[in-house]
């Protein structure tokens, strides 16, 4: 009986199921970006002569996908207020 009345509530709603499901997706990915961010700093704290260690272009490159993560995560934030 309440698997019919989910099903009910969920062909009335505004919202399209689709949608929802994208909505998920979306912040699923973004709390694994978040929690993968938080594990480079950590490991960026323990080891810093890590990044300093790495070829100039693949150093950058570090820091441009922690800078756009970042920046993700923050106006994603942001959006959610």
């Amino acid at each position: 009986m309440a698997a019919a009345a989910a099903a009910a509530a969920d062909s009335t709603s505004a919202v399209p199921p689709a949608v929802v499901s994208a909505a998920e997706d979306t912040l699923a990915a973004a709390e694994s970006v978040g929690d993968h961010l938080a594990e480079m700093v950590a490991a960026a704290g323990e080891d810093p002569d890590a990044i300093a260690e790495l070829p100039p272009l693949r150093r950058a490159r570090a820091f441009l996908a922690m800078a756009k993560a970042a920046a993700s995560l923050f106006a994603g934030r942001q959006l959610s207020r």
